[in-house]
């Protein structure tokens, strides 16, 4: 079984915000197949936070490069009480 509710939809909160999107997953599954599912069935983010930022930071890469990581956007995955919390970031791109 597998509840899932949404909590943020990617709307800006404020002009020049990052966009969000936010999911509570209420589930019994293995950590491994309900990541498969947000990736697959919710909203596809490449990098987990930390490796963005590293790749974000990295200044040996091209400008194509970058903005592949940029827009890309970055994914967190989180436990929580009965299941997990599955938030996708983008950045603002002007």
């Amino acid at each position: 079984m597998r509840q899932v509710t949404q909590i943020k939809n990617g709307m800006q909160p404020r002009p020049y915000a990052d966009h969000v999107w936010e999911w509570d997953i209420i589930t019994d599954e293995l950590p491994t197949a309900v990541l498969a599912f947000c990736q697959k069935e919710l909203r596809h983010a490449a990098r987990e936070e930390a490796e963005y930022w590293k790749e974000y930071r990295d200044r040996s890469k091209s400008f194509d490069e970058h903005m592949q990581v940029v827009c890309g956007g970055y994914y967190s995955f989180t436990k929580i009480n009965g299941g997990y919390k599955y938030r996708v970031t983008q950045e603002y791109i002007d």
